[in-house]
């Protein structure tokens, strides 16, 4: 199964005057052109087996130091308590289940409490743009359920605003691309 490669869009053309226009019909063609791939069977991921919900507000893994590794309690920095009640809060929620080595992950993030009505309405379901990195909140769910994650070889990740803090797994049997 080979993955189609979508077509670039050139650039616009010298004449300042017909730029708009030229450019948005190359745009729309672009447009109708990357439909057509996400229709074919070929690109299309495989039907997810199961979806998992944890009711966690997902932590970053953090720049651990050598003295995090002892200090517990009252000497653990605040990030490094945060980061291990997370860990556990997970571990407790799983319980016998076990990460596959092929899933989607969505991290939803709750907005702050300082936001409008109307900005909460807005940005439900958008991208989250800003920290935490996405590297650093898969490697802490990673961390957090599996001993050995070398082992997990495709991930389709995100992060998304939301009312109230959740990880969404979605496990798949085979692989979601293959290039």
């Amino acid at each position: 199964m080979d993955l189609k490669w979508c077509p670039t869009l050139p650039p616009p053309p010298p004449n300042k005057g017909s730029m708009k226009k030229t450019h948005k019909a190359q745009k729309a063609q672009l447009f109708e052109q990357l439909d057509l791939i996400e229709d074919s069977p070929e690109v299309a991921p495989p039907p997810p087996q199961r979806e998992r919900i944890f009711p966690v507000v997902p932590c970053p893994a953090p720049r651990m130091t050598q003295s995090d590794q002892w200090k517990v309690g009252d000497k653990a920095r605040p990030v490094v308590k945060r980061y291990r009640k997370y860990c556990d809060d997970l571990r407790l929620l799983a319980q016998t289940w076990e990460l596959p080595d092929v899933f989607a992950i969505t991290f939803v993030m709750p907005m702050p409490k300082s936001w409008s009505k109307k900005r909460r309405n807005d940005m439900d379901g958008r991208p989250q743009k800003s920290t935490p990195d996405l590297d650093n909140l898969l490697k802490g769910f990673t961390d957090a359920l599996r001993e050995q994650d070398k082992e997990i070889h495709q991930v389709l990740a995100r992060k998304i605003w939301g009312e109230t803090g959740e990880v969404r797994v979605l496990e798949f049997k085979s692989a979601l691309l293959t290039f």
